[in-house]
């Protein structure tokens, strides 16, 4: 269960957030329609258009705004970095 009103929150305040999230909704969509049932995978796609509507309406703030205009020309997330040099090492 997805907590629109927390998710809201969130993306509303945080530019990279939201652009983290609503990059990834359309792959959620395109593997709920190669994996699921057409049924469940159409209330899938009901759910990402809700999010979706809800994240766009959303109120963003000034930083949020300013954040917005300077877009992908600047990274707004962090690699991890590696430990050990392979998994479990």
């Amino acid at each position: 269960m997805i907590d629109l009103a927390r998710l809201e929150a969130v993306c509303g305040r945080d530019w990279g957030w939201y652009t983290t999230v609503t990059d990834n909704l359309p792959r959620v969509l395109a593997l709920a329609e190669e994996l699921l049932p057409r049924p469940a995978a159409a209330r899938v796609a009901e759910r990402i258009t809700s999010v979706t509507d809800v994240l766009a309406a959303c109120p963003k703030p000034l930083r949020w705004r300013a954040r917005a205009k300077v877009g992908r020309r600047m990274p707004w997330y962090e690699l991890p970095e590696e430990i050990g040099g392979a998994i479990g090492g």
